[in-house]
């Protein structure tokens, strides 16, 4: 096995096996699971095929493969590090360690001192004890391997007492003890020697990732996460595995061990690296190819490497998991808000704003203050609330946030100290008309006065949480910060008019059925409640509802619904207008001071197509819902993805757009639409039916120009 051009695979008796390989130790690298086999399953079995043989029974026993990598640690030592056969070569080197232990108890010490030297140590190696071992101890459970092996079981902690290694051991000898009754030492060893394996050596030439991922294929699938561990840590030299893995990896996996996001986690961190986010079982495939762009293109070191994906790791387990974290007071305020409707989707930007925190210019400056970091946490979850109280789509995100990324940090170009205006272009301009647009103040007073609001009281919730936190002016206009410290835990969303109409409400109210739905819904009608008085209430009158309330008086919204002699529908229209207003003022909308273009009304009505359109002096094109597209079969992949989101939505031989699309020109606009942009300037409208006109295309080729 010297010579690597050789390596072929061989059947080995057991020890014959242990004994011919010196100076060479067996290495359980840390990448793999731990050792978990069972005392009553795969230990037992073990035994019970070894009481076969020891009983002649059976002649010989086939215990398996064992596939190893050999690396060439030092002159004096090589290392063959375990790619299969992990679980049985633990168990009996166990298994050996317990016979010699029945020796040495039984007056058989040479004997014991021959299963050290052949089998279960490299006496010629002069390092220390745990270098002389034939197998280095497996990383989770290494404090009790070596106690076992140094005959220091005694010292053992109660937990230490719990793991498999330890259970196995003692079932093992246990074992060995009731067969000594009737056999010999030399038996029980013998017997051993008629276990065979085939031996499977790999050597630089060989490809151990790709062959150990096919080997575990076919048990319990491996995470993502474990596959990329595994391809970063394998091919090392164990001693530098176990720093690597102690130093940097086992750290992260204790960050996600609770919460089970480090497959998210790479999967946002890839997306902050090559702004694109990738589908999830694509996520090692790509990991693979930005380690080794890293490694080749950019010149670092796998520690390196390791360093930067923990810092992220850090950063993401800060903004999205973590109960405490240690940053200044407005970024903490701000994540507190954040993190009661978290959108996991803005990762990419936002653990590349705390990088960006994070690091310090040559002045000592961090490269975005705490305000600027602070503020960017507010707007994107402005962007959230204000989307989901319009009950629009915020999986958007998910598709515009990596590219957002890189069009932010080309923006700043060096230069962070205006960022925030930066996330502000891109977030909110940019995306006006389109799809992703963020819900201004009028979307909101349009859509939020009919939509039924309870159906969205998650969100409700997290608004009426924030608006119960201010003090606001009579003209809600401006607000304070409300001083009182409440506890929100026990609080609900409840109908101040009931869910079921009782013949009391129809009386007060003197609506019918279809008009009491409409109403029934609406923000102006919910209130916050604690779970106990919201079952008080129920569908009773406003009288008994109002007196339950008064117990909750202490919130500010109750105390004002406290004030009302009655609840009728003019009440709900004017809390419900009074309630937007004060959302739209604690999640502003914000735009940026650049100047607004002028836009033109376009249109085209033909092959059976209404679409209506804007066109703006820049050239861009806003295709407006409710537009009309006849077609029979689209082939445009763009168009597909329209109709696979329904945004596109089949009506007879056509479409019905559901969502604004903007396209950057009329060229590309009719392109998507219709496959073709010839005549695009005769076939488009304007509000007079009229082709664009020369003047139109003059203004818009010389805003663009400009």
């Amino acid at each position: 096995m010297n010579n690597e051009d050789n390596l072929k695979p061989v059947k080995e008796n057991l020890l014959h096996f242990l004994n011919s390989i010196r100076n060479t130790q067996f290495v359980i690298p840390v990448y793999q699971r731990n050792y978990i086999w069972q005392t009553n399953k795969q230990v037992k079995k073990f035994i019970d095929d070894y009481e076969l043989v020891l009983k002649g029974s059976v002649d010989k026993h086939f215990i398996g493969i064992l596939m190893f990598l050999i690396i060439n640690r030092s002159l004096s030592i090589k290392e063959f590090s375990v790619v299969d056969g992990q679980q049985r070569l633990i168990t009996i080197f166990l298994f050996l360690q317990s016979l010699k232990e029945i020796a040495e108890e039984n007056g058989k010490q040479e004997f014991a001192e021959e299963i050290v030297t052949k089998y279960l140590t490299n006496p010629e190696v002069e390092d220390d004890f745990e270098d002389k071992l034939k197998l280095k101890p497996l990383v989770s459970d290494d404090e009790v391997y070596s106690k076992i092996i140094m005959n220091q079981q005694d010292i053992l902690t109660n937990d230490e007492k719990k793991s498999n290694v330890y259970k196995n051991y003692v079932y093992i000898k246990n074992k060995l003890k009731s067969l000594f009754f009737s056999y010999s030492i030399e038996d029980l060893l013998e017997a051993l020697d008629k276990f065979y394996f085939v031996i499977i050596p790999l050597g630089g030439q060989d490809k151990p990732q790709e062959i150990f991922e096919t080997i575990n294929s076919a048990g319990a699938e491996l995470s993502k996460a474990d596959l990329i561990r595994n391809f970063i840590l394998m091919n090392i030299e164990s001693n530098l595995q176990d720093t690597l893995y102690s130093q940097y990896w086992q750290p992260m996996e204790d960050l996600f061990a609770k919460n089970g996001k480090m497959e998210n986690f790479f999967r946002m961190f890839l997306a902050n690296q090559n702004y694109v986010l990738d589908n999830m079982e694509d996520i090692y495939n790509v990991f693979q190819e930005w380690f080794l762009t890293q490694k080749n293109e950019c010149g670092k070191d796998t520690e390196e490497i390791l360093k930067l994906i923990v810092k992220y790791a850090n950063y993401y387990y800060n903004l999205f998991i973590s109960n405490t974290v240690p940053l200044e007071s407005p970024i903490k305020e701000s994540l507190i808000e954040f993190k009661k409707s978290t959108i996991e989707p803005t990762a990419p930007i936002l653990m590349e704003i705390y990088r960006l925190y994070d690091t310090k210019d040559p002045n000592g400056n961090r490269l975005v203050d705490a305000d600027n970091f602070a503020h960017i946490i507010d707007l994107f979850n402005t962007y959230n609330i204000r989307r989901n109280l319009c009950n629009l789509r915020t999986g958007v995100l998910t598709r515009i946030v990596p590219p957002m990324l890189k069009d932010i940090i080309e923006d700043c170009n060096g230069d962070y100290s205006n960022i925030y205006n930066s996330c502000v272009k891109y977030l909110v301009d940019n995306n006006k008309g389109k799809a992703s647009h963020m819900p201004d103040d009028s979307y909101m007073k349009l859509n939020l006065s009919a939509i039924n609001a309870y159906a969205l009281k998650s969100y409700l919730k997290v608004a009426f949480e924030k608006l119960e936190s201010c003090i606001f002016n009579e003209d809600n206009t401006s607000f304070t910060k409300n001083p009182a410290v409440i506890d929100f835990s026990n609080l609900s969303i409840e109908h101040l008019m009931p869910q079921t109409i009782t013949p009391e409400w129809y009386e007060t109210l003197k609506i019918n059925a279809g008009e009491y739905e409409t109403q029934l819904n609406r923000i102006g009608n919910l209130t916050l409640a604690t779970h106990s008085d919201n079952s008080r209430m129920s569908n009773n009158p406003y009288d008994y509802k109002r007196e339950v309330l008064s117990r909750s008086g202490h919130l500010n919204m109750n105390r004002e619904i406290l004030e009302k002699e009655e609840w009728n529908l003019e009440e709900i229209e004017d809390r419900t207008n009074k309630l937007i207003d004060r959302i739209c003022l604690v999640y502003p909308y914000e735009s940026s001071s650049e100047p607004e273009l002028k836009k033109y009304n376009i249109y085209y009505k033909k092959n059976n197509c209404d679409i209506t359109a804007y066109i703006y002096e820049d050239g861009t094109v806003e295709v407006q819902a409710d537009s009309y597209l006849e077609k029979d079969n689209y082939n445009n992949s763009e168009i597909k993805d329209y109709i696979e989101d329904n945004i596109l939505i089949s009506n007879g031989n056509g479409y019905n757009l559901v969502e604004t699309l903007t396209f950057e020109s009329l060229k590309k606009a009719s392109e998507v639409l219709f496959d073709s942009s010839n005549n695009m300037w005769e076939d488009w409208k304007d509000s007079n039916n009229i082709s664009l006109n020369f003047e139109l295309r003059a203004k818009i080729m010389n805003a663009r120009n400009n």
